[in-house]
């Protein structure tokens, strides 16, 4: 007889709601108020300013840091490498789910960021119900690929 290895639905809320959460965003005041928002939701934030941060951060922590259960990554980081190359060189190290947030609508943009990752892509501004569905979103489709994965 098969073993289901899932979660209960409310255990899996639990821990998605309780989240470690890496912010790449370089303008200090929005990043402030993104991880005042999401900390208002339960989530534990780190921010970081740049995509090397980004990179490091997620592959290379400090010691006794917990690893991060999702990015979320702007796409403009000033000077040094954007956030969709620091997506790819995360990925290309780590398996975690990476969620956009810009104010870019444009759909050359937007198509370059589904070529990384399809975990999500949120417009700044949108509102802290729409960004934390995503970040939901993101970490429930993860955590599901994850347990398929090990099957």
């Amino acid at each position: 007889m098969a073993t289901n290895n899932r979660q209960p639905a409310a255990a899996a809320d639990a821990t998605i709601s309780r989240a470690r959460i890496l912010l790449v965003e370089d303008e200090l005041i929005i990043a402030m108020d993104e991880q005042r928002r999401l900390q208002q939701e339960g989530y534990e934030v780190e921010i970081v300013n740049s995509g090397e941060a980004a990179v490091a951060a997620v592959v290379s922590p400090h010691a006794g840091v917990q690893p991060v259960d999702l990015v979320l990554m702007d796409i403009d980081l000033g000077r040094g490498i954007d956030g969709i190359e620091a997506a790819e060189q995360i990925l290309a190290e780590q398996t975690v789910p990476i969620v956009f947030l810009s104010s870019h609508q444009e759909p050359e943009i937007v198509e370059r960021v589904r070529t990384v990752t399809r975990y999500g892509y949120v417009l700044k501004n949108s509102g802290t119900f729409i960004l934390v569905e995503a970040i939901y979103v993101a970490l429930e489709v993860f955590a599901n690929q994850v347990v398929h994965s090990c099957e």
